[in-house]
């Protein structure tokens, strides 16, 4: 499972997991919003995506990501104008551990993982404190 985060003006917006048949990751409604200061509100909204685990969607055609629910949410009308100013993180889980890196432009377009900003929460973690080191996290991210 994987979740893209957005931290955008002070607010941290984390999508819902959705995949389709030809294996492409979305992130979909409903999308968690709250302050980037607040941390229960940020425990809280991850425990709601992590809880929905994921979902088989279809896959939308090209015009549908036009109006993605999270601009509404932002006040945005477009990707670009969305993704100005905003730090993205991606959460993954897998076997029972969670990966959280950074993303950033690539070379050929698109958003990358940031290698060096990658960090890993072993199983053995319960999860209500790997949970408090992921909060920790996106607001150091905020912090930039």
């Amino acid at each position: 499972m994987s979740w893209p985060i957005h931290i955008r003006k002070g607010s941290v917006f984390i999508s819902s997991c959705g995949d389709t048949r030809e294996g492409i990751v979305l992130g979909i409604a409903p999308i968690e919003v709250t302050d980037l200061q607040d941390e229960a509100g940020l425990r809280v909204a991850l425990t709601n995506v992590i809880s929905r685990g994921r979902k088989l969607v279809a896959l939308p055609p090209p015009d549908a990501f036009k109006n993605h629910p999270i601009h509404q949410l932002a006040g945005v009308k477009t990707w670009s104008a969305f993704y100005k100013g905003t730090r993205q993180l991606f959460l993954v889980r897998r076997d029972g551990s969670f990966e959280l890196f950074a993303l950033k432009k690539g070379d050929q377009g698109g958003y990358v993982p940031d290698e060096p900003t990658r960090e890993w929460i072993t199983p053995d973690v319960p999860l209500a404190p790997a949970i408090d080191r992921i909060v920790a996290r996106i607001q150091r991210e905020g912090s930039k």
